[in-house]
């Protein structure tokens, strides 16, 4: 599948730019929080910056040389991206980085960071629209992540104006995470190969090419992160 540098991919790139961007900016915010500590610690900006870097090099090359497309495989080749990555969210959510997060920045901004689901998903049903991905990818099939997108800007400001406490919090972290859930077993099931359950074409073969393989290994990750940051803060604030 040739890549085509249309508006909708260039924006996969875009949008991978600015959610690492604000990743790496909360890192860097609770790095410059934590001076403050009595034990501040060493900074993990650079740490965390190379770890991004190394991540985004080695799925844009497992999709550029394509390492993902053996169909028959077992298990799927797609999961050398989505183990290794919910592995490495896991990890940085429970590491001293992610203990510095959610000691150094709020509800609102781990909320808020939830909003680059909206564009998202207007981005993969753009890709349906094109034919390059199957209707259940999508809002108007069995997708629906975007009312996750639509909640962070909701909720984040709700918290910002003290309207909102740590029960809506907890509320939106858990339909996100369900949500997010939902789309991932969809996604797995539409993949080409034994695993396919969703017989409709085209199967789910979009993310497995470059620039398209950072919707599983940047935004799904990234998401998949996000809430454990916020259940681990939710849980340590009590």
């Amino acid at each position: 599948m040739p890549t085509e540098w249309d508006l909708p991919t260039v924006s996969v790139l875009v949008l991978t730019a600015v959610v690492v961007t604000l990743l790496l900016a909360g890192v860097a915010k609770a790095d410059a929080a934590s001076r403050s500590d009595a034990a501040p610690g060493r900074r993990l900006l650079p740490y965390a910056a190379a770890v991004v870097a190394l991540w985004l090099v080695f799925t844009a090359r497992m999709a550029l040389t394509g390492k993902l497309l053996d169909f028959n495989a077992m298990p799927p080749p797609a999961t050398r991206v989505l183990v290794p990555g919910l592995v490495l969210a896991s990890v940085t959510a429970f590491s001293p980085l992610g203990a510095r997060m959610i000691r150094h920045l709020g509800f609102a901004s781990l909320v808020g960071f939830h909003a680059f689901r909206l564009p998202l998903e207007l981005l993969l049903h753009a890709f349906y629209a094109q034919g390059k991905l199957p209707v259940q990818m999508t809002y108007a099939g069995r997708n629906f992540d975007i009312l996750t997108g639509i909640g962070a800007m909701v909720v984040a400001g709700l918290v910002v104006k003290g309207v909102a406490g740590r029960k809506t919090v907890l509320a939106f972290s858990l339909a996100g995470f369900a949500l997010l859930l939902n789309i991932m077993v969809i996604a797995i099931l539409s993949l080409p190969g034994p695993l396919r359950r969703f017989a409709n074409d085209p199967p789910n073969e979009l993310v497995l090419h470059f620039p398209y393989v950072f919707i599983p290994a940047v935004f799904v990750v990234a998401a998949f992160a996000g809430h454990l940051l916020l259940f681990r803060k939710l849980f340590r604030e009590r």
